[in-house]
């Protein structure tokens, strides 16, 4: 656990005490439109509190993430690679840009930086898996973040989108060995050795919760 990850727990903390306090989170969603609703399935007994539970699952993965990465990083020797996405991911929480639309002491807020920090490293992921053929983090975010994109709605999350793309290219266009070769033999080499695997599995909290749409998709409240 490093000290950004320990800094963004924290502001994670006071953001429920708040949202505790005020239910700003849960109003928004109980504002939301059956249409979306209904185009994810929601349980049909307090759907709202589903996605709440959803979203604050969604903003906790962020640090954890941080560091799992951070850690098997540094033991595959892929760090250097992933440390530029890890670090921008931080600075979503430590310095929230200043486009943000809600209180970034908020929940709401956290989930602006929580959304723009999972694009991009999905964005990474999309990018290494096109030139390795494997994912740098290899957790499943993307349909987490199709509804995250749907509950921000449009065009914000069209901007967010946008700033979590352009980043991700600049990263890429200053790091030039994400274009070798030798960064794709890299990749492939911890991967085919299996001590990637290996040193993921050290993060079931990780790996179990980062595909946590299917628990929000299926999961039915009696």
């Amino acid at each position: 656990m490093s000290e950004s990850t320990e800094h963004i727990r924290r502001k994670i903390k006071i953001a429920k005490q708040l949202e505790d306090t005020h239910h700003e989170l849960l109003l928004m969603l109980e504002s939301l439109p059956l249409s979306l609703h209904n185009n994810i399935n929601l349980p049909s007994n307090y759907p709202s509190f589903a996605l709440h539970k959803f979203v604050t699952e969604y903003i906790n993965l962020v640090p954890n993430i941080i560091d799992a990465a951070t850690q098997c990083g540094k033991e595959t020797s892929t760090y250097e690679h992933i440390s530029p996405f890890i670090h921008m991911a931080e600075q979503f929480f430590i310095a929230p840009l200043s486009s943000i639309n809600h209180d970034p002491d908020s929940l709401l807020g956290l989930l602006d930086e929580a959304y723009l920090a999972h694009r991009l490293i999905e964005e990474a992921n999309n990018q290494s898996i096109e030139r390795a053929g494997y994912p740098l983090i290899p957790v499943d975010l993307m349909r987490s973040n199709i509804i995250i994109h749907q509950i921000i709605g449009e065009p914000y999350a069209n901007e967010l989108d946008a700033i979590a793309e352009r980043l991700s290219d600049q990263i890429l266009s200053y790091e030039s060995e994400y274009q070798s070769e030798a960064f794709a033999q890299q990749v492939r080499r911890e991967k085919s050795s299996g001590h990637w695997d290996q040193v993921w599995s050290q993060w079931p909290c990780v790996m179990a919760n980062s595909d946590i749409t299917l628990k929000l998709l299926y999961k039915r409240v009696n």
